[in-house]
């Protein structure tokens, strides 16, 4: 089974510190590189959460990788290189970073790849909850697909106290204009990547996810969309 980590590394909000922030994800890219059984990372700024527009300041940001085994990721962590970066983080960091792996029923790489990615979490505290929201992810999956082919991923955590599920779809093409309906800078994003095509589409798709995502969000989801990075 393939595995997904998803971090949302809280960030003090210090405009002095942003520039050491980035520099730590470069080097933690550059570490990541040759980390046995890490097939792709990425990161990318936060650019929407829970249906609401993120202005440029605070700075959020969120890192993606795709590994072989579940046992990769706590081999990196427990790394001398990833000892050196945590050092490099601490002063810069609001809270734990929490990182999150997922065993995932599909690789999440073409997911990462897209140019919008929309995650969501939902807490999970028994199985029928677990089968009820793989339910409605499938539907809203299927709303998704309505607006052309969806490359999509799901799974449930394996390091957490919480088990959460999370769902993750990258949007790229027709069916990105679905998240137009979440916030202004999304639909700038959008125009931006797709100018000549935007309000056809935007027209065409209009609503299909409202009543997934609706469902999504009583179940307890929280969400983000990113743009995405590849390292």
């Amino acid at each position: 089974m393939p595995f997904a980590e998803l971090i949302t590394p809280p960030i003090k909000q210090d405009d002095t510190l942003i520039p050491a922030f980035h520099a730590a994800i470069t080097h933690l890219a550059t570490i990541l590189s040759p980390a046995p059984g890490l097939k792709v990372q990425v990161s990318g700024e936060i650019i929407n959460e829970n249906g609401i527009d993120i202005p440029s300041s605070p700075l959020k940001i969120a890192l993606g990788m795709d590994w072989e085994a579940a046992n990769n990721m706590p081999d990196f962590i427990a790394s001398e290189e990833f000892q050196g970066l945590g050092a490099m983080l601490k002063p810069l960091a609001a809270g734990p970073p929490n990182p999150q792996l997922y065993e995932t029923d599909v690789e999440s790489s073409a997911v990462f790849a897209a140019k919008l990615t929309e995650v969501f979490r939902v807490p999970v505290a028994g199985e029928g909850k677990l089968s009820e929201v793989q339910n409605v992810w499938k539907e809203f999956i299927k709303d998704v697909s309505k607006g052309g082919a969806a490359n999509a991923f799901c799974g449930t955590s394996l390091n957490l106290e919480e088990k959460l599920f999370a769902g993750a779809t990258g949007y790229a093409g027709k069916e990105v204009s679905l998240l137009s309906t979440l916030g202004c800078k999304i639909g700038k994003h959008l125009q931006d990547q797709n100018a000549d095509r935007y309000p056809q589409a935007r027209e065409a798709t209009l609503g299909n996810t409202a009543a997934a995502r609706k469902k999504l969000e009583q179940l307890g989801a929280e969400s983000f969309v990113v743009s995405f990075t590849e390292h």
